[in-house]
């Protein structure tokens, strides 16, 4: 249910990107993302809502990871683009590597894999504040060259 939240999410993110541009819907997602997260990983007993709740949780979790082959690519001119594309790509996954670690120490500390979860989500606080200043809006602009 979750792969098949993120796949609508992607999808739908390049409609809301064109709609409404690419910072405010970065931050709806980054926003959906953190209230989900919490909802799913703290509140939901239920079986049915679990399924409900995950296909939410991946729509905006799984399907926020569209901006970054939509919004990136017109930040920058053709002969940087890839390189400065692939510098966000493998930079974020290398932070992100430290995250299972984490996860560890926070399960083991505070009581259980939900509550570590649900702490762990708190990273989309971050994306929260950084969104509205992080580059310009590019919503109707083309690409550089």
């Amino acid at each position: 249910m979750f792969n098949v939240g993120a796949i609508t999410g992607y999808v739908a993110f390049g409609l809301l990107a064109d709609r409404f541009g690419r910072k405010p819907s970065v931050w709806l997602y980054y926003l959906g993302a953190m209230g989900l997260s919490w909802l799913f990983f703290l509140r939901v007993n239920d079986w049915y809502a679990l399924l409900a709740t995950a296909a939410a949780n991946g729509f905006f979790t799984g399907g926020q990871f569209s901006w970054m082959t939509i919004y990136l690519p017109e930040l920058f001119p053709t002969r940087v683009r890839g390189s400065a594309i692939s510098i966000v790509f493998d930079g974020s996954r290398t932070v992100a590597a430290l995250g299972p670690l984490l996860a560890g120490w926070l399960a083991s500390s505070f009581g259980g894999i939900g509550t570590a979860a649900a702490m762990m989500s708190l990273i989309y606080v971050v994306g929260l504040i950084v969104t509205p200043f992080a580059g310009p809006e590019t919503k109707g602009t083309e690409l550089r060259a």
